[in-house]
């Protein structure tokens, strides 16, 4: 067992990303005691967030670990996941991404839930933490009517309803308000104190962090560079001249740039102290320089939007000027419309009623980039250098000129070929204001622009906005770095209640607040009322506040020495004569579906002899014209496949996601599908057809229970089973979607592919639990158990005959083996199921005829597989590869 002066150790630990030779994490050593509060600084990329998931291996990212990992002496990855639940809890970023339910008290009480807990005690412990964290007022309320602030606090109190030892927290306050920030992180220092639990976190905002921690560590590149109680890291980093100076809180700048032997001030109280013993020695300017007036470049005048007819106003009359080249922020609370109102601006909501103005013109958001908050948003590319390079036109001298500037400007040299939706959340905001700059936008719209930056990097960020507002580009953004704000904004606006409130010059915006003011500003208020940023406290002093290189950013416009971006990957191009060819297919297939419906009879006369074979001599203009028919139809299909040719390869064969262990084996498969075809057939014929009610749910009472067997023998991890979830719902989703066209239904192609991806075994159940669970829209009956048959059938041979390399992943195979399963196997089982079930006494002719009258849908159902294979087989199996690499599944 561990002592308590190592409590968690970690013990020369590495980890590299998979498809990655570069070490994230390099011979990593830290000891932290039982109780501590320890924060964990470092640069955006430095490794930060992939340290603190390896104590909770549930969230760890997949990779190759090297060293150890131990809490209270035992190897954190043998712990099993109760007890890892239990003694670890995680608050992240965003707290949608952990909050599963829609109430607030079911949250609260979800963990203990699913660990087993007798209801008294799950009782007694929620309604004990909801009085702990405030939470009676709001107990009853949907997840959904709750503010930012409450998401998070809810968060974190649903984690400790189970009493953890440990609790980590990954910049839990990025998302939040100052106000709301500021109640959050006082609730994790009473947890910190009164329950003694030792706490970890990551966070960027330290002017309320600084004073409650007891020690900080630093990393820089993946490595640990510093562990050392707050007071003493603080010094040895003023003697190193760190980077990080530039990520510290405004007291402790202003102490790192004066030449004073003093302790730190690490918090506003110990600040105001520290100036307070000191001498005003040089007045300051905190008036914005000021350009010739240009006129507004948006007006906005009683600006009123609801999301619904029946629901409240989010937007209640706003009015709001900003001039042409200036830099205006607004600033307010979570939930009180600032995101909605740049979201209104941007053309993406339309407003209610009211009026915008850009450039003395009326217009719908034209000329204005927007910054959202979610960057992901702006992602559609599998490269970070496709991402850039679809901004312009590639093949251009002058616009491969500025990627390459805008490549070093933003720093993102070593993630180019890196997935977007991969990076860390800076990275994604970097990535994403690069390409609006690519633009070259008039105005620009920035919601929470400066999320996961790091000190370092806003420097640069500030320039960059600095450039822009001289080339006469209008900048609004929304943000909760009142810091910032300060430095870069011309004006600030306070939004509340849906509206603005106040609008002022920046200076004397702060130097009137009280909470929304600046940490400079409450430090030197008494002394310096306009004071509101380090810089001028510093100033103030007489002494000289260090300068941020932005040699980078200040080139921006120049000509970048050019350095060699990977080539850029270029999708198949298809060519006129390809493109002209689908066309015509898909309008022949529409004509040939048009005339079998008006002649449905005939043509089923013809087909099934008799009276066919009197027609057939009698009349060959009647052969002609059926004949033609079913000739359209086949060559539709033909010239549908030709269009398809000369796709590349998918080579790749990932291995089943169940191994036999935990899968279906052959024999229980084939048990189980002759078991549930004699359910059916024989429930048909010896019960009376009324009864086939009792039929279907004895077979569904098979699929569970084969289901069950088969899965919870063995322990599969979360991960596997959440994979599963997704495609079924995937496969639903996408079913109901084209509920308005028969048959013309993507679900089939979605279960083929999760065979191809996953494996039979998963192709299998997807299918399965797809056609009952899409049911449930389209309406239950005898036919459920045969769909989830057929599905079931074509789920798992699609993989088995992948995994034996007999079907490829390209398009054109993929969609050949659709169209034929579709229609030879769906299409057949299920045509025949219908004589099964309703007809006592069954004949060969019945079958013909439920064969000839079922054969448009299964037509439409084979082409509609076909085309929905070939257009979306190649982005669904590169996502679903993708995320099994990604987390190591």
């Amino acid at each position: 067992m561990a002592t308590e002066e190592s409590y968690i150790e970690i013990k020369d630990f590495s980890f590299t990303y998979p498809e990655s030779s570069k070490r994230v994490l390099k011979d990593i050593r830290l000891s932290v005691k039982k109780g501590d509060f320890l924060l964990l600084m470092g640069n955006s990329g430095s490794g930060k967030t992939t340290l603190l998931r390896q104590l909770k291996p549930a969230i760890a990212p997949h990779g190759t670990k090297m060293g150890s990992v131990l809490i209270a002496g035992e190897q954190v990855q043998e712990m099993s996941a109760r007890e890892q639940a239990e003694k670890i809890g995680f608050v992240m970023q965003i707290p949608e991404n952990q909050i599963v339910t829609d109430k607030t008290w079911h949250e609260l009480a979800f963990s203990m839930e699913n660990l087993g807990f007798h209801p008294s005690k799950i009782r007694s412990r929620v309604a004990e933490m909801a009085s702990f964290f405030g939470i009676q007022e709001w107990f009853h309320k949907d997840v959904s009517e709750l503010s930012g602030g409450q998401k998070q606090k809810l968060a974190l109190a649903s984690i400790m309803t189970l009493n953890p030892d440990i609790l980590l927290l990954d910049e839990p306050t990025s998302q939040l308000d100052p106000i709301a920030a500021n109640e959050f992180l006082r609730m994790v220092e009473k947890i910190h104190k009164e329950l003694g639990v030792t706490v970890i976190m990551i966070e960027h905002r330290l002017e309320e962090v600084l004073p409650m921690v007891n020690k900080i560590a630093v990393l820089e590149n993946g490595e640990m560079q510093a562990v050392s109680p707050k007071r003493e890291l603080l010094k040895t980093l003023k003697e190193k001249n760190s980077k990080l100076f530039w990520s510290l809180p405004a007291s402790v700048q202003a102490w790192w740039a004066t030449n004073t032997n003093s302790s730190p001030p690490i918090s506003i109280q110990e600040g105001k102290k520290w100036f307070n013993t000191l001498s005003i020695r040089q007045q300051i300017s905190t008036e914005k320089e000021k350009t010739h007036r240009q006129g507004n470049a948006l007006s906005v005048k009683n600006l009123w939007f609801r999301y619904e007819q029946h629901t409240e106003d989010i937007l209640r009359g706003v009015d709001l000027s900003v001039e042409k080249g200036t830099i205006t922020a607004i600033v307010g609370g979570n939930g009180t419309g600032k995101s909605t109102f740049l979201s209104v601006l941007s053309g993406v909501y339309p407003a209610s009623r009211g009026e915008i103005t850009f450039f003395e013109q009326a217009t719908n958001g034209k000329r204005i980039a927007t910054l959202p908050q979610n960057p992901r948003s702006l992602f559609t590319q599998k490269t970070v250098l496709a991402e850039l390079s679809e901004m312009g036109e590639n093949s251009s001298v002058s616009f491969q000129k500025q990627v390459e500037q805008m490549v070093r400007l933003c720093d993102l040299q070593s993630i180019l070929d890196n997935h977007p939706f991969d990076l860390s959340g800076g990275e994604q905001q970097r990535v994403a204001l690069a390409k609006l700059l690519l633009l070259q936008p008039t105005v620009l719209l920035l919601d929470e622009p400066t999320k996961a930056f790091d000190g370092g990097f806003k420097k640069v960020f500030a320039t960059i906005l600095e450039k822009l507002k001289l080339q006469g580009i209008t900048i609004l953004m929304v943000s909760h770095d009142l810091e910032f704000v300060a430095e870069i904004a011309n004006n600030c606006a306070l939004f509340f209640d849906g509206k603005i409130v106040s609008s002022e010059e920046t200076a004397r915006f702060f130097s009137e607040n009280q909470f929304y003011t600046t940490s400079a500003n409450l430090i030197a208020r008494e002394k310096l009322p306009t004071a509101i940023t380090a810089r001028e406290i510093v100033t103030s002093l007489g002494e000289e506040y260090p300068v941020f290189d932005t040699t980078l950013a200040n080139e921006w416009e120049l000509e970048a020495n050019a350095f060699d971006l990977p080539e850029k990957v270029e999708g198949e191009k298809w060519s006129n004569k390809r493109s002209g060819l689908l066309a015509f297919s898909l309008v022949l297939f529409m004509l040939t579906s048009f005339y079998v419906s008006r002649n449905f009879d005939g043509l089923k006369t013809f087909l099934s002899g008799g009276a066919g074979a009197n027609l057939m001599a009698s009349d060959k203009g009647m052969l002609m014209k059926y004949g033609g028919i079913l000739f359209s139809y086949i060559a539709s299909m033909l010239a549908f496949f030709t269009t398809v040719v000369g796709k590349k390869e998918r080579k790749e064969v990932l291995p089943p996601l169940l191994d036999k262990k935990e899968g279906i084996g052959k024999y229980s498969t084939l048990f189980f599908i002759i078991t549930l075809v004699l359910t059916v057939f024989l429930g048909a014929r010896i019960l009376d057809v009324r009864n086939y009610a009792l039929v279907s749910n004895l077979a569904l009472l098979e699929v569970f229970l084969f289901s069950f067997l088969s899965f919870e023998r063995k322990k599969i991890i979360a991960r596997k089973l959440v994979m599963i979830a997704v495609l079924i719902s995937i496969a639903v989703a996408s079913r109901v979607a084209f509920f308005m066209l028969p048959q013309f239904k993507p679900m089939l192609a979605i279960v083929i592919l999760s065979g191809i991806a996953l494996g039979g075994e998963v192709g299998f159940i997807t299918g399965a639990m797809s056609a009952i669970v899409s049911n449930i829209f389209f309406g239950q009956g005898p036919w459920t158990a045969w769909q989830m048959l057929s599905f079931a059938l074509i789920g798992w041979l699609a993989g088995w005959l992948h995994q034996r390399k007999i079907l490829s992943a390209t398009p054109l195979s993929l969609a050949i083996f659709g169209g034929l399963s579709a229609l030879f196997l769906y299409g057949v089982i299920m045509n025949i199921s219908n004589v099964l079930i309703m007809q006592a006494m069954i004949t060969k002719e019945m079958l013909i005829a439920s064969l000839l009258q079922g054969l448009p849908f299964d037509l439409v159902h084979a082409l509609a597989t076909t085309f929905f294979l070939y257009v979306g087989s190649d982005g669904m199996l590169e996502k679903i590869h993708r995320t099994r690499k990604k987390y190591g599944i």
